[in-house]
């Protein structure tokens, strides 16, 4: 068997590449999951899809910032309701306290 020899700037150029794909079939994937997936930080994943990916391949950069988009947005709405629900749930202790 014989090993397949890149140079660095080839290995993170696949990797950005693979990640952006795995990011994109995965419909439940985050930037942690995928760091986790390919043994990295998600600092680096999120440079490689900000910073490297436009470089590498800019269509499939585009696809992977509207999904981040997406996922941030998704975040904030749940965020929202998560606080909402903390702040009834303190509300409804506090009234059987009394």
């Amino acid at each position: 068997m014989r090993k397949v020899v890149r140079t660095k700037a080839q290995e993170i150029e696949f990797r950005a590449i693979s990640a952006a794909e795995a990011y994109l079939q995965d419909s439940s994937a985050t930037m942690r999951s995928i760091a986790k997936m390919y043994h990295t930080s998600k600092s680096t994943i999120h440079r490689d899809f900000r910073s490297r990916l436009p470089e590498i391949d800019y269509e499939l950069s585009e696809k992977v910032a509207k999904k981040i988009e997406s996922n941030v947005d998704d975040r904030a709405s749940r965020g929202g309701q998560a606080f909402a629900q903390a702040c009834a749930n303190r509300y409804q202790r506090k009234n059987l306290a009394l």
